[in-house]
């Protein structure tokens, strides 16, 4: 599942043509557990993967995101 901005795997970057709601749900969980650790953030995307069990993800870099 992508959240707000959508992530193009093939270009390697997020695209501001290819938006969709942040779910309010997770805004809030994640900004709250951002305030527990002492920390300020605004949520602007999000990718939810699910692995069934018994499955593996192989090493990755995520390094598309600005710093």
């Amino acid at each position: 599942m992508s959240a707000r901005y959508h992530y193009d795997w093939t270009a390697r970057s997020y695209r501001a043509d290819n938006v969709s709601k942040f779910p309010e749900s997770l805004a809030h969980l994640t900004c709250s557990l951002a305030d527990r650790a002492q920390l300020s953030l605004v949520p602007e995307a999000a990718i939810v993967n699910y692995y069934p069990p018994g499955s593996t993800m192989g090493g990755h870099l995520d390094d598309a995101e600005l710093i």
